[in-house]
């Protein structure tokens, strides 16, 4: 798994050094976030699951990392309501003294 992270941030550094524009650096940087993401997790659930050598063993650990990245979108989407029903106007009475 080591090996595998080093070469995708060695070949992600190639391509934001390689980039000239700004919006190719920025683009590069995000797929690049995503993809370390994604590799860090995904290697986090595989250590809890145990072996993915066996069909099943990935078959449980896709599983389990669906149902994880599942319950973190829907954690963020009620954060994000949450925030949205809050009354963000100023106390205007505090304001006029």
């Amino acid at each position: 798994m080591n090996w595998l992270l080093i070469g995708v941030v060695l070949i992600a550094l190639f391509f934001l050094f390689k980039s000239k524009e700004v919006k190719h650096r920025v683009m590069s940087i995000l797929i690049i976030v995503l993809v370390l993401f994604f590799i860090v997790s995904f290697s986090q659930v595989v250590s809890k699951v145990g072996n993915i050598g066996t069909f099943d063993g990935l078959l449980g650990a896709s599983k389990m990392y669906f149902l994880w990245l599942k319950t973190v979108f829907g954690n963020v989407g009620h954060l994000t309501g949450n925030a949205i029903k809050l009354d963000w106007s100023a106390n205007l009475t505090n304001l006029s003294r």
